[in-house]
């Protein structure tokens, strides 16, 4: 096995608990409770106290007995859902739709990201107006793929091309005329871009042998059957990419959803 291995048994569709799932009591109780109210009802209607008060300490006791069932079957773990759980690298097929899992930068020597970010192995960095965000003034990244690895050998590489970033994480500076930052100043100023207004930089980052997330589909060199595709140590790993109106998803955590 692997340093990076997804072992997950997913032949159930719950969690495994103290409890089984299967023969709780859950029915045999809720029978037992209705036969006993029906005697309660019909024993109030002939008027019948003695009996009545039996009938009383049956229910008492029947719930106190009961609610080791109706606890189990009120507090069900809830389901798993299958998009959440990537498919180990070792395991990915030549042309679906895949979400799968990888560390990154296993052999890579760091790098130093702009603007004072954290050195990683990965960066992208945008540019915006303060007050119109998604109308990008500069954007820019530091490769045009990212590898995953398991730690066995195993390699899928992902195209960023259009990629979809959901990563929560990013190290950010505002700056203005009137109160200019430094480094996104000297930054724009580099790359011949000047700017009269308030801007956001924020940089997101991928550090070190960092597990990223991603969801995309998978394509192999052509003509060579899914089969064939890993008895060659020659051949490239396979590639994740977008699709029309589907770009590759990356994250730093399970990928759920759309």
């Amino acid at each position: 096995m692997g340093d990076f291995d997804f072992d997950i048994d997913s032949s159930s569709d719950t969690y495994s608990s103290g409890y089984g799932r299967q023969g709780c009591g859950c029915g045999a109780f809720l029978v037992g409770a209705l036969v006993v109210l029906i005697a309660f009802v019909w024993l109030f209607h002939h008027k019948r106290p003695v009996e009545l008060a039996v009938i009383v300490g049956c229910l008492v006791t029947v719930a106190y007995l009961g609610r080791g069932p109706v606890r189990a079957f009120v507090r069900r773990p809830a389901r798993l859902d299958p998009k959440a759980l990537p498919t180990p690298l070792a395991k990915v097929e030549i042309g679906l739709s895949t979400h799968t899992a990888g560390l990154v930068g296993m052999n890579a020597a760091p790098i130093h990201a702009p603007l004072g970010a954290p050195p990683c192995v990965f960066f992208r960095i945008v540019i915006e107006p303060l007050d119109h965000p998604g109308a990008v003034i500069f954007e820019a990244r530091s490769a045009d793929e990212i590898a995953l690895e398991d730690g066995s050998g195993v390699k899928v590489v992902v195209r960023l091309d259009g990629a979809a970033w959901r990563v929560k994480r990013r190290h950010e500076i505002i700056s203005s005329p009137l109160a200019p930052d430094v480094h996104v100043v000297t930054y724009l100023a580099e790359r011949g871009i000047h700017v009269d207004e308030p801007v956001r930089a924020y940089v997101e980052w991928i550090a070190p042998h960092e597990l990223v997330f991603v969801r995309g589909i998978t394509r192999g060199p052509d003509g060579l059957p899914s089969s064939d595709y890993r008895t060659s140590e020659a051949a490239p790993p396979i590639e994740v990419v977008g699709s029309p109106g589907h770009p590759v998803i990356i994250a730093l955590e399970p990928i759920t959803g759309r």
